[in-house]
């Protein structure tokens, strides 16, 4: 956009569709980006209130915006630079790590499967979603006075059988649903199918005498990545690999999931 002859960068006026002082309270379903990525902007223009989330929820989204945050004053100082030469002003990042701390300041851990008090009137509670470490099926009850009806979000709900993950807490009765729907159109392949493709590679990259690569998400498929290495060690020969992790958040998630193993499906995986 262009202004009385200067470049005018609309992040830097981006605005909610509400006025975010007017909140009383916001719950978080889980840690990926797509949910949590606009937390410091909504504190940054004016909420004051409490962020509800699961623990590990917590400890992960710590991770995700300190990352956000470095990777957009980076993005920014690079562009500053090119509209230096220019002569634009310079452009501000939609948020810093200061913002970030103060989401931070503002979260409330809560564990699965415990009704509280979220507002007079309101009542919360978070089931296990079989998604990521600390994803969340959001169950509220609402009362002002004429019964109580009830609200599910689903988030993002896990397949059953998904590795290191328990299965999603079947929710048995609700007045509305709002659900995710991001894969509602298509069927995932068998996860058989996956992993006997993934030893197909590992094959053909040692007869050839190449490397793979695998692009992962930092959060969920990276550590899934790696129980798969530990369970086929043997049978993929990986004892004649090197393998790395070559993603310092990815790193820094593994070290999350660690402290949250009491999460883990040990039974079923």
């Amino acid at each position: 956009m262009i202004q009385g002859g200067r470049e005018e960068d609309s992040r830097n006026r981006e605005r909610f569709a509400y006025d975010p002082s007017e909140l009383d309270a916001v719950v978080l379903s889980h840690g990926h980006i797509d949910h949590c990525g606009r937390l410091p902007l909504l504190v940054k223009r004016g909420y004051a209130g409490r962020i509800y989330t699961h623990a590990a929820t917590a400890d992960l989204i710590r991770v995700m915006l300190q990352d956000a945050a470095r990777l957009a004053e980076a993005d920014i100082e690079q562009q500053n630079r090119q509209r230096e030469r220019r002569g634009l002003d310079p452009l501000e990042p939609l948020y810093e790590l200061g913002d970030v701390e103060e989401v931070l300041r503002r979260l409330v851990p809560l564990e699965y499967d415990r009704r509280m008090t979220l507002l007079p009137g309101i009542d919360l509670r978070l089931q296990d979603a079989g998604h990521i470490l600390g994803a969340a099926i959001v169950e509220i009850w609402v009362d002002e006075g004429r019964g109580e009806r009830k609200l599910v979000f689903s988030g993002d709900i896990g397949p059953d059988g998904t590795p290191i993950m328990r299965d999603a807490t079947p929710i048995s009765d609700a007045d509305l649903v709002l659900m995710e729907s991001t894969y509602g159109d298509r069927l995932h392949r068998p996860r058989g199918e996956t992993i006997r493709e993934i030893g197909e590679v590992l094959d053909a990259a040692r007869a050839s005498g190449g490397n793979v690569i695998i692009p992962a998400f930092a959060v969920g498929r990276s550590q899934e990545l790696l129980y798969w290495f530990a369970r086929y060690y043997e049978e993929w020969g990986l004892k004649r690999w090197n393998i790395y992790i070559d993603s310092p958040m990815a790193s820094k998630v593994v070290e999350v999931y660690r402290r949250h193993q009491q999460l883990f499906d040990h039974d079923g995986h």
